[in-house]
């Protein structure tokens, strides 16, 4: 099959990326700079200008479309950007597109996140088969993070959010399950094995790297914190994921 994935080198698009190609599929990853991938192809296409997106469609089987910039041009590339990839997908005939969304969308009012629910109605509003599928967050942007927080002197954490983070590589076995079976709407939302709290996450992250600086869990004030401690990010009742946080740190990866 031949695929084009947007978002192709980001956390998600380095683990989805080497599977397709592995499988035999042409795998061609859609960049703004048009950058070599190893694995698979790569041309220049720009969801901020819209540059090059129309060729980049053109012949692709699926569209997987990963490609997100949370902290700039935010509204113009995931939702300007995913409505003009869902035309120039519809103008190529492409029969099938996968976006890869975010558990909480619909119920963190987190700016980014309502720029992600705004993509999701796009996909919806087109005229090509889609499949959207939701994933908490990353093991991979926990690990991030916690490094940044590690950087000073005092690790300082919010107090009390719950998250169900997940392994990267099993969301991706299973958006290339969905490229496999074709369009199917709405999935259920995918999450990690545990529902956690922020501070659990970074004592275990303390104790894994051997960290000593002291951790301080403080409560944040405002709208999007108290949705979080609420548990808007996270799906207990779907927990797809297999590996834990403390399985992640020790190497195993999906």
């Amino acid at each position: 099959m031949k695929v084009l994935v947007t978002g192709g080198t980001g956390l998600l698009g380095a683990r989805l990326v080497p599977r397709l190609a592995a499988a035999g599929h042409q795998v061609r990853v859609m960049t703004h700079s048009g950058r070599k991938v190893v694995g698979a192809g790569s041309i220049t296409g720009d969801l901020l200008t819209g540059a090059g997106v129309a060729e980049a469609v053109a012949g692709a089987e699926c569209v997987v479309h990963l490609a997100s910039s949370p902290r700039a041009e935010t509204q113009k590339v995931d939702v300007l950007g995913t409505q003009g990839l869902v035309e120039m997908a519809r103008r190529a005939s492409v029969p099938h597109l996968v976006y890869v969304s975010i558990v909480g969308v619909d119920r963190v009012p987190y700016a980014y996140y309502k720029a992600k629910l705004a993509a999701e109605k796009a996909v919806q509003a087109g005229a090509v088969p889609w499949t959207i599928l939701r994933a908490t967050q990353f093991f991979s942007y926990i690990d991030i993070l916690l490094r940044d927080r590690a950087e000073v002197p005092v690790m300082v954490v919010p107090k009390g959010w719950r998250l169900q983070p997940v392994d990267s590589g099993e969301v991706a076995a299973k958006v290339m399950e969905c490229v496999l079976t074709g369009a199917r709407g709405m999935l259920p939302e995918f999450g990690g094995p545990e529902v956690t709290t922020s501070e659990l996450l970074a004592q275990a992250w303390k104790a894994a790297h051997a960290v000593h600086r002291p951790l301080v869990a403080l409560p944040f004030p405002g709208r999007v914190s108290r949705a979080l401690g609420k548990g808007g990010a996270t799906c207990p009742d779907n927990r797809f994921g297999r590996i834990s946080w403390t399985q992640w740190m020790a190497g195993a990866r999906g």
